[in-house]
């Protein structure tokens, strides 16, 4: 780890997951100065289809990603995680979706509001706010059901003290499960929380 963070050396902050149930990871990470920021609940399954309001989901469509959404993508991220994530989306536009505002009165989208990689380990996403990350959650549940009858579902990465009313919709309404616990340390004094929006972090990417 001692090398991996020397290659580093010159970038502002690290950050990385840890499972939370290795005592002996965590002591090394935090003896090398890596700070606690969060608790992550990774939730798993499909969503059950009644945690869905359409009137909370007016005026959201969600489709597949185009190349020409790169930019606005990045963008996005930027405005709400101060990070930029092209490495990744770039990587894996052919199971990345969007989410865009429509026109009251038609189909024409006036901006995109959210994006996803994938829901997994690999994926990472980011929306404006929790209506737009439950209609992506939406739309990859019913993606993954066509996949297959029996697939591993969504692995959906909520922060827990950012976000705990996505954490409680989750569980209570859209029946996913706890599939473990992770935590989110940093070492660097380059950091802030999410402002402006809603990101859900990857794990191995």
């Amino acid at each position: 780890m001692e090398a991996a963070i020397e290659r580093r050396k010159d970038a502002k902050s690290i950050r990385l997951s840890q499972d939370a149930f290795n005592r002996v990871s965590f002591s090394i990470y935090a003896s090398l100065g890596f700070e606690v920021k969060d608790t992550i609940c990774i939730l798993h399954g499909l969503p059950a289809p009644s945690a869905f309001s359409e009137e909370e989901l007016k005026g959201i469509r969600v489709r597949s990603y185009d190349p020409k959404d790169f930019s606005a993508c990045v963008a996005l991220c930027r405005r709400v995680y101060d990070v930029s994530r092209e490495m990744d989306l770039a990587s894996c536009e052919s199971t990345t979706i969007v989410a865009e505002r429509v026109k009251a009165d038609g189909d024409e989208a006036t901006e995109i509001v959210g994006y996803t990689t994938e829901f997994s380990y690999h994926g990472h996403s980011v929306a404006t706010d929790l209506s737009v990350i439950k209609a992506l959650i939406r739309e990859g549940g019913e993606r993954k059901k066509k996949e297959a009858e029996e697939g591993p579902g969504l692995f959906v990465f909520v922060r827990c003290r950012l976000y705990p009313e996505l954490l409680k919709w989750g569980l209570n309404e859209a029946k996913l499960r706890t599939w473990g616990l992770s935590t989110l340390m940093v070492k660097g004094d380059h950091y802030q929380d999410p402002s402006g929006g809603i990101t859900l972090p990857s794990i191995m990417f």
